[in-house]
């Protein structure tokens, strides 16, 4: 909830930035104001009166300011007057939706008028509103307007800010990579103008960003320094609003995340639950709820997770309604009630499927496919385990990309802190040589032409040794860099074998379902087999074409199993391909096999052929694979009717792996699928050819 730390540093930034306007100050001036003049005095009161958490008094002056703006027609005045109101209603109630409404009111009076000084406010409020009801492209449009407004005035202080906003929407929508991207920008800018609210807004943000990815040690530190930052001041100014309970509790759900749970209910403990107030209490409820699941207190979970679920629904705030439906359905799974789990958790699910939240569409699928099969209802079950994987796997991509680029900042920030000791060392000895010449200079005259030259030799030393460092810091770039490939493509297997074991495993399960026992032992035998295989090859980058062929044909035998032998298939080699010599990729084949056999052979009433065909020129393996299935114009159509449509995840996985391939070479690698068909126009089959950059032995 970063975001919302920073938008409350933009409401109230010119308080924070020096410009605090003492109240009895403007009461002194108001009488003495007309006009609009008296109408801009009364709405920085009411600004001010928010600032000190007086809610009567701010809606009061608010109130006033808005009635005489249009006596006087002056749309500027009744416009901030609605700002203010928005801010109120956000400060004081949460109360997002009404937050939107009187900032869209504001924005139609503010495009009726030149006068745009504080608009940006408006962009900041609609922002927040509509990222708090889960709108995140809105909440982004929102924020680069008001980032565009800043960069134009040139305020560099609010413009961070709304870095700051970027960050923390792109990170609460799952897209981790740009939401750390962002939260780097916002700290290195808050930095570079050494203000002390923004960098602690930088440090929690960070410390969310590690958090959703689960280094929790990380995030641990980063919300330690946040929380040590953090004077007397700003604690009194922060007691006046939601940011330092979000830090306290997210501080907490570390702990818990750590295993280290009395540390976590210290922190609860902090808490003074009795004396807060409806908006902050809700954040606690939920919190402390997670705290009693992971427990196993389910009934003190439930009643925090409802009371807190009320409050939040009050609010429409629907990102940490998301998160508590699908805590309550989690709750209600293990207490062993699945109906209450399974309403709970289908409201969850189709709110995060709404939103595109993906890590709250993980967590539904998986809640859902567990109820299912509690409930002895296989089919939903096998249905949501399916999409469970695949949204796993989606996750596990984000938090990745998100894993790798905290990555490749450390590495920057290393190789920044390398040069500068460099740097330092060249400035010592430069000093060292200073004195030396001085020294040498002063005592002993007649040896100066040897100490002279001696100098120069040394500078010329001086001079290779910097050129051998310079050579060095290239040469650890290029490495970082062939390491960062490594670790994408570490990602993109990872992705990939639990997509074929889940495949193997829904055989096994068919044939137990229909009581084939002897084809179901058979099928596990070379199942047990093909696993090995996997698990041996998904060690290594890349892995002799024997080898892969040899999974290949396992796999293809337990297809052939388990449709009944109702295809064949051989391989073929058109010129001398030497299957030992040949390195390639493990698993690039078995997607293309899957996909003619689903797709094309499996809906054919005659005996299906699948060929593989094998040539190699120079440094390129060329596969031709060709099924005499139905082909993809009738397999599509086939597919539309089916409740659930296929997704070949294995086909875009394997496309990502080739596309990497081919950062990696000079060639490049691809494949192409072609329709075949008789003289009558009719489909006979589908051909794919596909063409690989391979190594050989001596490169491994």
């Amino acid at each position: 909830m970063t975001f919302l730390f920073i938008v409350i540093i933009s409401f109230l930034s010119g308080l924070s930035q020096g410009q605090q306007i003492k109240i009895d100050s403007l009461k002194k001036r108001l009488s003495s104001l007309h006009d609009s003049a008296h109408i801009d005095c009364l709405n920085e009161l009411s600004y001010c009166y928010t600032y000190i958490s007086k809610k009567d008094s701010a809606e009061y002056y608010a109130t006033i300011a808005e009635n005489e703006g249009k006596h006087l027609n002056y749309i500027h005045g009744i416009a901030e007057s609605l700002s203010r109101r928005a801010g109120m209603a956000e400060h004081f109630e949460n109360n997002f939706v009404k937050e939107e409404e009187l900032a869209k009111k504001a924005l139609s009076l503010y495009n009726l008028t030149s006068n745009k000084t504080n608009i940006n406010v408006i962009y900041d409020q609609l922002a927040f509103s509509v990222f708090s009801q889960s709108y995140y492209d809105e909440a982004i449009y929102w924020s680069k307007k008001a980032y565009e407004y800043d960069m134009g005035k040139g305020n560099n202080y609010e413009a961070t800010e709304e870095i700051g906003g970027l960050a923390s929407i792109n990170i609460e929508r799952g897209n981790y990579e740009e939401g750390f991207n962002y939260a780097q920008l916002f700290y290195k800018q808050a930095s570079e103008l050494k203000n002390k609210a923004q960098i602690n807004g930088a440090l929690s943000t960070l410390g969310q960003l590690y958090l959703r990815i689960e280094n929790y040690p990380a995030a641990l530190s980063y919300y330690r320094q946040a929380l040590k930052n953090i004077s007397e001041d700003d604690s009194l100014y922060q007691s006046k609003s939601e940011v330092d309970i979000w830090l306290q509790m997210e501080f907490a759900e570390i702990y818990g995340h750590l295993r280290q749970y009395d540390s976590a209910l210290y922190r609860y403990n902090l808490f003074d639950s009795a004396e807060a107030d409806e908006k902050n209490l809700r954040i606690f409820l939920v919190s402390k709820g997670e705290y009693y699941f992971s427990r196993n207190e389910y009934d003190n979970a439930l009643k925090n997770f409802r009371e807190g679920l009320y409050n939040h629904e009050k609010r429409h705030d629907r990102n940490e309604i998301m998160r508590v439906l699908l805590d309550i359905a989690n709750t209600f799974l293990a207490k062993n009630n699945a109906d209450s789990a399974l309403h709970f958790g289908k409201q969850g699910l189709n709110m995060a499927l709404k939103t595109n939240a993906r890590q709250f569409i993980r967590d539904g699928y998986q809640i859902l496919y567990s109820v299912y099969d509690k409930l002895h209802n296989t089919d939903s079950a096998y249905i949501y385990y399916q999409k469970y994987i695949i949204m796993k796997d989606v996750v596990l991509s984000d938090q990745m990309k998100g894993k790798v680029a905290a990555y490749n900042y450390v590495q920057k920030i290393s190789l920044l802190d390398n040069e500068k000791q460099m740097q330092q060392q060249q400035l010592n000895q430069s000093r060292l040589q200073k004195q030396i010449l001085i020294i040498g200079i002063a005592g002993l005259l007649l040896s100066g032409l040897f100490l002279f030259r001696n100098i120069l030799l040394k500078r010329k030393n001086e001079r290779h040794l910097r050129e051998i460092a310079e050579s060095n810091l290239k040469l650890q770039k290029l490495e970082n860099e062939k390491q960062l490939t490594a670790l994408e493509m570490q990602a993109l297997r990872s992705q990939m074998n639990p997509h074929f074991v889940f495949n193997c495993l829904s055989s096994i399960n068919r044939f137990i379902l229909k009581n084939e026992t002897e084809s179901a032992s058979d099928y596990l035998t070379n199942f047990s087999r093909l696993i090995r295989m996997v698990l041996n090859n998904s060690k290594r980058a890349f892995i002799s074409l024997e080898d892969e062929l040899e999974t290949l044909r396992l796999y293809l035998d337990m297809e052939r199993l388990r449709f009944k032998e109702s295809f064949d298939y051989s391989f073929t080699y058109t010129n001398s391909v030497d299957l030992d010599n040949i390195f390639i990729p493990p698993l690039l084949f078995q997607p293309f096999a899957e996909n003619a056999i689903w797709h094309g052979l499996m809906h054919k009433n005659e005996k299906g052929l699948l060929n593989f065909d094998f040539s190699v020129e120079e440094n390129l393996l060329t596969c031709t694979i060709t099924d005499n299935g139905i082909g993809r114009e009738q397999a599509e159509r086939l597919n539309s009717k089916s409740v659930e449509k296929p997704k070949s995840m294995g086909l875009k996985i394997t496309t990502a792996r080739l596309s990497l391939l081919n950062n990696n070479s000079n060639e490049q690698t691809f494949f192409t699928m072609e329709d075949l068909t008789d003289g009558g126009g009719n489909a006979t089959g589908t051909r794919v050819h596909l063409k690989i950059y391979f190594k050989e032995m001596i490169e491994i």
